[in-house]
């Protein structure tokens, strides 16, 4: 439990990087759909160095092995969040709330997939 909090807390780091990000680039593209995708790349990289630490603790050093392990299954549950994330703003949802309600999907999925795929020891 303790380290799905962690978890959640580093994925509240990585959601405020994607909003962030995702608001910047829109300033400079207009477009919520094209701002977003470098953002959650940003923010993938981001999240995979903090939850390698500090969520779950690995005492192996980091590799571009594991940050493209990490990559790949952060890049399939992101592309369920960036589909719902568009369906939600065609809807007419503040890209906002879209972005939090797709993220909060995706928490607990990708918290099991990281555990058992990426830093289970191996």
């Amino acid at each position: 439990m303790a380290a799905f909090l962690r978890f959640l807390l580093v994925g509240g780091a990585g959601y405020v990087v994607d909003v962030g990000l995702t608001y910047l680039f829109m300033s400079l593209v207009a477009n919520p759909y094209v701002a977003r995708l470098p953002a959650v790349l940003i923010a993938m990289v981001v999240t995979w160095a903090i939850n390698r630490k500090f969520t779950y603790r690995s005492g192996s050093e980091a590799s571009l092995r594991e940050l493209m392990r990490y990559m790949a299954v952060a890049s399939s549950v992101t592309t369920f969040n960036f589909l719902f994330y568009s369906l939600l703003v065609y809807l007419g949802w503040v890209p906002v709330l879209a972005i939090t309600v797709a993220t909060g999907l995706q928490a607990i999925v990708s918290f099991f997939l990281y555990k058992f795929l990426i830093f289970n020891g191996r």
